[in-house]
């Protein structure tokens, strides 16, 4: 599929962002390690998202929070503030956000364990427009992970931060949209049970409430 003029100006003024974003961070995080590649395995999906609004995806890969809410996981739901006592570093302040329009379900903990304390956190949140919402926030910075933003998926932003929206569906039609980014510490994804490809409003939604997170 072609691409306009102005959609390549866009596309190159966040792709100049990311590197330089980059370039900053490892100067600050030499235990981050960031990339900015093209992923020759990733054409599909490309392709998919440029010519019908979605990439095809597994049935598990859409169904990542039906799954977490299933009766027989519900032991590993927690309260907020006690997944948050179980943290490394303090969660992102989502007070007066717009998150606080949703019922907070509660939430998981994860990631790699320093001393007891845990370095990954997922929310749900329920609202009445996207129904539950998963929040994913990773230290990746505590963890000494890394963090690989493929430039050909690179079609959105976050408060200057260059960011990926997405939408996966299976064969089923079951479908999952998820908008991800990361901060000088911290990766964020925002995913919703919805597809984002018949209805714009949820990619607005989610990027509304992915830009209402305030900076680490």
């Amino acid at each position: 599929m072609a691409t306009s003029n102005g959609s390549t100006a866009i596309r190159d003024k966040i792709l100049a962002s990311l590197a330089r974003y980059r370039a900053l961070r490892i100067g600050k995080f030499p235990c981050a390690f960031w990339r900015l590649s093209s992923r020759p395995g990733l054409t599909a999906a490309v392709e998919e998202m440029a010519e019908r609004g979605y990439a095809s995806a597994e049935e598990a890969d859409v169904r990542q929070i039906s799954t977490a809410l299933e009766p027989r996981l519900k032991h590993l739901m927690l309260s907020y503030e006690d997944a948050a006592n179980q943290l490394v570093k303090e969660p992102a302040n989502l007070e007066g956000t717009p998150f606080n329009d949703g019922e907070l379900l509660g939430a998981h903990t994860g990631g790699t364990n320093h001393d007891g304390k845990w370095t990954d956190i997922s929310r749900f949140y329920k609202f009445d427009d996207l129904g539950v919402v998963e929040l994913s926030e990773t230290d990746y910075i505590t963890s000494r992970g890394r963090i690989q933003m493929t430039q050909e998926l690179i079609n959105e932003d976050v408060n200057g931060i260059p960011a990926m929206y997405r939408v996966n569906v299976s064969n089923s039609g079951a479908a999952v949209s998820l908008v991800s980014w990361a901060t000088d510490s911290k990766k964020y994804v925002l995913y919703a049970e919805k597809n984002g490809a018949k209805d714009e409003g949820v990619k607005q939604r989610l990027l509304e409430l992915a830009r209402s997170i305030p900076a680490d």
